[in-house]
């Protein structure tokens, strides 16, 4: 592991971090291997426990590392990269990424339209829509945690059957609704205490909220979905364009 300088203008805990980060780059440290304790790794660079602990705390920050509460601290997977210039299905985007998809079906009912939903979705408050949650998987492993709202009068045909891969296959094979465009908003926020066990992460990592409309071809909305992603194994990727001629532009990631 490579050592600090204390001449150097650039703080400790930075040069700590970047010594950790090397070594995992450079596969010397391979993903779910643990980190030196914080104790020993401040013996080894002749600095304070609280050094240490702010350069893995910027690490977790960055997904490169997770903390498992009472055992220690371990090289995270590799992160899941989604691209924003395509409206993909979760499924579909895990089966080109070579990963094996799936869900876990939480609830699938009908519910009164909140305002917020009813607006989005062009629909009265109290009116009917489908409400669907669902643990979504790649490889086994938890991913996202889902929950889409759908117009009834739409897409009313999926409470036939709830328990499928792929919702945008079902709501063009049964419905005859063909998703064509969706406009989102992404922010990070906190999990709560049922959203980090089901997900299987500590409370205080960050995630990644997609909240997204999606609508047919004509304009009319059928989905308002928000799907909550590990911090630590998705990250997003969009190709900009300076010229005002369209291109690829923030469509995404599907249910």
């Amino acid at each position: 592991m490579k050592q600090i300088s204390r001449s150097s203008p650039v703080p400790l805990y930075y040069q700590i971090m970047e010594s950790i980060r090397a070594r995992i780059m450079n596969g010397e440290l391979k993903p779910h291997d643990s980190i030196p304790p914080e104790q020993q790794l401040a013996e080894f660079f002749s600095v304070s426990r609280m050094t240490v602990r702010q350069a893995i705390t910027h690490l977790v920050h960055e997904g490169l590392v997770h903390r498992e509460h009472g055992r220690g601290t371990f090289v995270a997977d590799p992160k899941i990269s989604r691209r924003l210039a395509k409206l993909n299905s979760f499924f579909e985007d895990m089966k080109e990424r070579g990963m094996e998809p799936g869900s876990r079906l939480l609830a699938c009912s009908t519910v009164p339209a909140k305002p917020e939903i009813a607006r989005l979705l062009r629909l009265e408050e109290g009116d009917t829509i489908i409400r669907l949650m669902r643990l979504r998987y790649a490889d086994g492993v938890p991913m996202a945690l889902q929950t889409t709202y759908l117009s009834f009068e739409m897409c009313k045909e999926i409470l036939e059957d709830p328990e499928f891969e792929s919702l945008y296959r079902v709501l063009e094979e049964k419905c005859g609704v063909i998703p064509y465009i969706a406009q989102q908003t992404i922010e990070s926020r906190l999990p709560d205490q049922r959203e980090a066990a089901l997900l299987g992460v500590d409370d205080g990592m960050p995630m990644l909220l997609i909240q997204r409309v999606s609508f047919t071809e004509d304009g009319v909305p059928f989905e308002v979905a928000h799907t909550l992603y590990r911090g630590d194994r998705f990250n997003l990727s969009l190709t900009l364009y300076r010229s005002p001629v369209a291109g690829p532009g923030s469509l995404s990631a599907g249910p």
